[in-house]
């Protein structure tokens, strides 16, 4: 049995977050990525990150498990894992909030 106590989140802006199990984790992105060409020359290039194709976001997470067999059981102790997925934001939508 494995069971996940912390969350922290890169989301490849600059920005990162924080949370336990329970929660999800959400970023609002303030730049779509674009390829360079659309970048450069498209009159709304303006509106890209300046560098970035696709966000790496990065994952980490500690957990704690035990693991159980006919002999007994063994804690495995405070474990970290690491995952990175990379995704492109190809619209941003204007919100207003009051």
């Amino acid at each position: 049995t494995a069971s996940p106590f912390d969350i922290a989140v890169d989301w490849g802006d600059g920005s990162s977050s924080s949370a336990l199990p329970t929660a999800t984790p959400s970023h609002v992105y303030e730049l779509k990525t674009c390829p360079p060409d659309y970048r450069f020359e498209h009159p709304r290039g303006h509106l890209c990150h300046p560098s970035l194709e696709e966000y790496p976001i990065e994952v980490r997470y500690r957990w704690s498990g035990i693991a159980t067999a006919p002999w007994g059981s063994l804690d495995l102790g405070i474990r970290s894992s690491t995952s990175t997925i990379i995704r492109d934001v190809d619209e941003i939508i204007g919100v207003i909030t009051r």
